[in-house]
């Protein structure tokens, strides 16, 4: 028992030192990226770079969700070590992949005008949007087979190597995408970069199933409308989710390429990057547990998935606050560094955006209950419900408020799924409504309230009389009000951090 115990804190841990070691790779290259921009692309140009970035978000999800899929469909042919049961699933869901590849390269081409006319994209631009839109679909159509790769290694407990690729990939795409913007490419430099990243991933994914454990071959025998019926009756709901997340994602971009010109969406995309980033980082924490958790449900051990599930949104939520007072106290100073004054969008924008940063991955704690359930009830319905709210909402505060108004309604709107899958969720796995983790939601609530206020603080609060001159530009830095403030943030992230490590050590 202790030997077990042991290698599964082991793969944790090797999940979680990769994922960390995914985020800071992408987040380094990422941050590296926006001075590489700037250097050759004008203020349009990088709009039109972030809209194309949200397109191929759209696409992404064009596979219906069976790419989430895989893993739950395998999981117990995995388990039990079932190879004929494998390889059909296997053969189900590369078959669907493949033809959902063909599909999404016909339906977004066909799209293309759409597109431009959505982001309001017009004038001389929009020859060049044309080009890197038909790229970004052919090249997301082309890789479509290998979205379930990702599934079969979480659910044969393999899922480090993804986070290991992720890591490596964005240097790839950042030295490809500089090369070409030196030679004078443009925005064009995008699709180069994109396709170097697409290549090096198929070898590395076809490397990884031909040294799996249980190799899964292709079985006629996985071409059965009962299967498809199965895996399109979890896989649609998922993907219903993960569309309506992609359209969430980027409608703020939408909104002010629309009202206010392609011009001001670096203003929020890069007042918003260090949240992203961050954000993304808390979420990787609990990604580190997913095939644990998912493992500790299909065998039925539910008073250990239950205790698990409470100490992992704590250290959530501890990490999430931690990491959500850095952001408030540096995003100026940070945005300054890389793009300079003009990038910032305000006090009160970051404080709703590092709010989300306590929000997101924690409303995703919950939001797993109801995929682990096998069963995604009214998941789609919920999902309309919230796409609608943000879109009317995010049309209204935008109005109302300029851009802090659409960073708290997109700060709040995880709320609306992760209530669905506190209650209908946690019913769904077997226990009562609101049964699991029900501490972790009072001291969330609690916990975003006090955030919420230091923020406000913290945005009516003048900068420092000091100035840091870096690269020949100077850098804002924040009050001592502002310090003091988010250092009491910081001690109680520390001591709800302390309690949630210390009872995940005996867990």
């Amino acid at each position: 028992m202790l030997s077990l115990h042991r290698l599964k804190h082991s793969r944790v841990a090797r999940n979680a030192a990769a994922s960390y070691f995914a985020f800071f790779s992408i987040a380094t290259s990422g941050i590296l990226s926006i001075p590489v921009a700037l250097a050759y692309l004008d203020k349009q140009q990088i709009g039109l770079w972030t809209v194309v970035n949200s397109i191929v978000s759209y696409l992404s999800w064009m596979d219906m969700g069976i790419s989430n899929a895989t893993s739950r469909k395998m999981a117990d042919a995995i388990s039990a070590k079932d190879q004929p049961e494998i390889d059909k699933w296997w053969t189900a869901t590369r078959f669907v992949l493949l033809c959902q590849g063909i599909i999404v390269a016909i339906l977004g081409l066909v799209a293309i005008p759409l597109f431009i006319g959505l982001f309001g994209i017009g004038g001389a631009i929009r020859g060049e949007a044309v080009e890197l839109i038909a790229g970004a679909v052919l090249l997301t159509a082309f890789t479509m087979p290998l979205r379930s790769v990702p599934g079969l290694l979480t659910a044969q407990e393999r899922f480090h190597w993804i986070p290991l690729s992720q890591g490596f990939v964005p240097w790839l795409q950042l030295v490809v995408f500089f090369l070409m913007l030196r030679e004078g490419w443009g925005t064009r430099a995008y699709l180069v970069s994109m396709a170097a990243v697409q290549a090096a991933t198929w070898i590395y994914y076809t490397a990884l199933i031909r040294t799996s454990e249980q190799v899964p071959r292709w079985n006629r025998g996985g071409l059965e409308k009962s299967r498809f019926r199965s895996l399109f009756g979890f896989s649609l709901n998922i993907s219903f989710l993960a569309i309506v997340e992609a359209l969430l994602n980027s409608l703020p971009a939408m909104l002010l390429s629309r009202y206010a010109g392609l011009a001001a969406v670096p203003v929020y995309t890069f007042t918003a990057k260090a949240s992203a980033l961050v954000t993304t980082l808390v979420r990787r924490t609990y990604h580190a547990f997913y095939p644990q958790m998912l493992r500790l449900h299909v065998d039925g051990k539910k008073e250990m998935f239950r205790r698990k599930h409470d100490i992992i949104g704590r250290l959530m939520l501890a990490i999430g606050l931690a990491a959500s007072s850095a952001v408030l106290l540096l995003n100026r100073t940070f945005v300054e560094l890389l793009a300079g004054a003009d990038f910032y969008a305000g006090g009160m924008v970051t404080a709703w955006m590092a709010l989300g940063i306590i929000i997101t991955p924690l409303s995703g704690l919950f939001e797993s209950l109801v995929q682990f359930s096998g069963n995604m009830g009214r998941s789609s319905l919920v999902a309309l419900t919230k796409l609608a709210a943000g879109v009317l909402a995010g049309w209204g505060a935008y109005l109302a408020f300029g851009l802090s108004g659409i960073a708290a309604v997109f700060a709040l709107l995880p709320l609306i799924y992760a209530t669905y899958g506190y209650f209908r969720g946690a019913q769904r796995c077997g226990y009562k409504p609101g049964e699991l983790s029900t501490r972790v939601v009072r001291m969330a609530t609690m916990v975003g309230s006090l955030f919420l206020f230091v923020g406000w603080i913290a945005s009516r609060s003048r900068v420092s009389p000091f100035r840091w001159v870096v690269f020949d530009r100077p850098l804002s830095l924040p009050d001592s009000t502002t310090i003091a403030a988010v250092t009491a943030l910081v001690l109680l992230a520390l001591w709800i951090g302390r309690a949630a490590f210390r009872d995940l050590k005996s867990a």
